[in-house]
């Protein structure tokens, strides 16, 4: 949570140092943009702190005890959303554990390019091979054949970042420009 609160300061200060600096041009003119730069800040602000829990989450998993896995079976499945389906054995003590990954392939973009990354991956995968699985401690049913944070939480969370001083940015526009406006008057 404190990465969020950091996050969201700095955007806060940003915006702010921004928007005085503008305050004299007419970027925002008529009042329906106050509900929109509210809706953009308060978008932004849950992107915010719900990435910065899942990269935390996401980051936590590299401490996750690791054992020896085998590879069940690996194919390539989806015919529009291509990406790869990996299905491992794991044991954790006396219990034997099937769960299955598609090693963070995103199942959007370039049809070819997801093609040739599910090849090449459900090769370098083959059913027998041996694998280094991270489970969950307090669930052993849960694991992860790669212990590391996704691109798309980082993408998320840059998205909320730009919301956030966005709507920031229109709000202290549109309020120093008011005061402006009752001074003048």
């Amino acid at each position: 949570m404190s990465l969020a609160i950091l996050i969201l300061v700095a955007a806060l200060s940003g915006s702010v140092v921004v928007g005085l600096a503008t305050r004299r041009r007419r970027l925002i003119e008529s009042k329906w943009m106050i509900g929109i730069a509210l809706i953009f800040s308060v978008c932004g602000i849950w992107l915010v702190v719900w990435n910065s829990g899942e990269i935390l989450k996401a980051r936590a998993t590299k401490h996750w005890p690791t054992v020896t896995g085998s590879i069940f079976q690996s194919e390539i499945i989806g015919s529009r959303a291509i990406r790869p389906l990996i299905v491992y054995t794991y044991r954790v003590g006396e219990v034997e554990f099937l769960d299955s990954s598609s090693l963070g392939i995103p199942s959007f973009g370039n049809r070819r390019i997801r093609l040739d990354e599910s090849q090449k991956l459900t090769a370098e995968y083959a059913p027998g091979d041996t694998v280094t699985v991270h489970y969950n401690p307090d669930n052993p049913r849960q694991s992860l054949l790669y212990a590391r944070e996704d691109w798309a939480e980082y993408m998320r969370l840059s998205l909320g970042i730009m919301l956030f001083a966005l709507g920031v940015f229109g709000l202290t526009h549109r309020i120093f420009r008011q005061s402006r406006e009752l001074i003048a008057s």
